[in-house]
């Protein structure tokens, strides 16, 4: 690691990464105390926070590089850290949750049949700027997914994981309901309902026939 000496110039990861430092003072072999260069502003830096600046065209490419970070769009954001984060066609990825609507920037709304590929693994076919990570499921799914919702499998071994439990958010009871039971204040009911619906979650059962369990359910309550 090069090391950092009274009268280098730096700059620091994250609040002030778009200021340049100069170093006053070496209070220990890796703390120091700066001062932004043109102002009288000093705070004291660990080492593993500082970066060199060696001249002045280095300093103000950081300078334009931080600005342009800071003016992104949220499209722009997402092209950029999808850009940044690794996956490229062939690897194989695990789909970890759902996600909204044009999430941070993603081109693309998310679709409920996307749910069924959630805590499955798939591969990599490409990579669309704005639009997501096309995967394919052993010839299955034609959906575009962020990089965001995406983690990269490793090993064979966890290739073969795919019996993994995903809990899927589930609708309000309101939606198995009849109109007229929406406001029902059948706690025994309501009780056996949620343990319907919670079973389902956790034992990945297809949403569909615990709806209609859930239905028949509340039948079999009306005829009482």
């Amino acid at each position: 690691m090069r090391e950092f000496k009274v009268g280098d110039h730096v700059l620091l990861n994250g609040y002030h990464s778009d200021c340049v430092f100069v170093i006053l003072e070496c209070l220990s072999d890796d703390c120091f105390i700066l001062s932004r260069v043109g102002k009288k502003t000093r705070i004291s830096a660990h080492y593993r926070s500082m970066t060199h600046v060696d001249d002045q065209e280095e300093i103000e490419h950081q300078r334009a590089e931080v600005a342009k970070i800071k003016s992104e769009t949220p499209q722009e954001e997402y092209i950029r850290k999808q850009k940044e984060c690794g996956l490229q066609a062939g690897d194989k990825v695990r789909v970890m949750r759902a996600a909204d609507h044009n999430e941070r920037g993603w081109g693309n709304p998310w679709s409920p049949t996307m749910d069924t590929f959630i805590g499955k693994v798939g591969e990599v076919c490409y990579l669309n700027p704005d639009k997501g990570v096309r995967i394919d499921f052993d010839g299955e799914n034609n959906f575009m997914y962020p990089y965001f919702v995406l983690e990269k499998v490793e090993s064979e071994k966890e290739r073969a994981i795919e019996d993994v439990k995903v809990v899927l958010p589930m609708p309000p009871l309101s939606h198995f309901m009849p109109e007229e039971w929406k406001e029902t204040k059948n706690k025994e009911l309501i009780d056996e309902l949620y343990q319907m619906a919670t079973d389902a979650c956790y034992s990945g059962a297809p949403p569909q026939p615990t709806f209609e369990a859930m239905l028949r359910k509340i039948e079999i309550w009306r005829a009482r």
